[in-house]
């Protein structure tokens, strides 16, 4: 039988106190229960683990040996804990990112450099799509996220990270090149 993590945890901090009552204690558990653990534990292994008497609990030359591989299991199980938490938060795994071609000279490459610093755990793949692949794409979960431009979309989730001006290039002659702004050029029009 392969022991409970329980138990482990168990087993390490009656090592750790040399004594079942301040283990007991600091576990917040009765004394007898942890005794019998412990029991249930040495049994299934197959092995005594503790010298008991009247001053407390010794490891066995077993229990010794057994002490830095029970720590390592429990440490291991920590990180298995910390990763899938790192991995819920989206810190490690892949993220697959679509953009529209006039966002990506310089919006991608500031956002892919500052991505890959703080979560170099975390695969970025990049793709450039239409504004119709795009969307489709996050609806059918072919990607995760995208860099796009207005208009939004009503069943996406979208935040505005930056605006900019856009202003109109006309020669010097053109009829409309005397206006002074971009709604004077709509009602013209």
């Amino acid at each position: 039988m392969t022991p409970e993590l329980r138990q482990l945890r168990y087993f390490v901090a009656v090592a750790d106190e040399t004594s079942f009552t301040r283990a007991a204690a600091g576990l917040h558990i009765a004394q007898q229960s942890l005794s019998q653990q412990i029991t249930v534990l040495e049994r299934a292994l197959g092995a005594r683990l503790f010298d008991r008497d009247a001053r407390g609990a010794r490891l066995t030359a077993v229990g010794q040996l057994f002490l830095p591989e029970a720590r390592a299991v429990l440490a291991r199980a920590e990180e298995a804990v910390a990763t899938l938490g790192r991995a819920v938060r989206g810190e490690i795994g892949s993220v697959r990112l679509v953009f529209l071609a006039t966002t990506a000279n310089y919006l991608l490459p500031p956002v892919v450099r500052a991505v890959r610093e703080r979560f170099p755990d975390l695969a970025v793949t990049t793709a450039e799509a239409s504004i119709a692949e795009l969307v489709d794409g996050l609806r059918e979960g072919r990607f995760d996220l995208a860099f796009t431009r207005p208009p939004l979309v009503e069943d996406l989730v979208s935040r505005t990270l930056l605006t900019e001006e856009v202003c109109a290039v006309l020669p010097a002659e053109h009829p409309l090149a005397g206006l002074a702004a971009a709604t004077d050029l709509t009602e013209a029009g």
